[in-house]
């Protein structure tokens, strides 16, 4: 049965029940997060200018410098917003990552791998939606 097919209930149990997991992988092992969350530093892009000629007009020469800074400008305003949302992702991370260390082993617990998740009784810090996102996906991926 696909994930699709199942009843509304049971979608939820299984994203949650995702989501569990997910955070006991995380406090057994944070280096995990890095397969949820990608942090790669984004390509900037460089502007490809128009060259000047010698044959030019003023006013050729005038609208192609024109052109030229309106280009730098858009190429400005574009790696400004890839570094920006680099910067936002990688606050998350380490939020997430801050969340995540102060998950604690269950008391009473042999096995040492018991993880204590009060998360899932009060409400999800919105940080971690990215790895209820990813439970999500995982939850579709199978087959019940």
């Amino acid at each position: 049965m696909k994930f699709s097919e199942l009843h509304e209930q049971d979608r939820i149990q299984y994203v949650k029940d995702g989501f569990i997991l997910i955070l006991e992988q995380l406090a057994k092992d944070p280096t995990k997060l890095k397969t949820y969350i990608r942090l790669e530093q984004p390509k900037l892009t460089v502007a490809a200018f128009e060259s000047l000629k010698d044959s030019m007009s003023e006013e050729e020469i005038a609208l192609v410098k024109a052109r030229n800074v309106a280009l730098e400008e858009k190429v400005k305003a574009a790696n400004e917003k890839l570094t920006l949302e680099f910067k936002a992702k990688e606050e998350i991370f380490k939020k997430i990552e801050d969340i995540i260390s102060k998950l604690q082993k269950k008391e009473g617990c042999l096995c040492g791998s018991c993880v204590n998740i009060n998360i899932t009784n009060s409400m999800v810090p919105p940080e971690l939606e990215i790895l209820i996102d990813a439970a999500r996906k995982e939850a579709e991926e199978r087959s019940y």
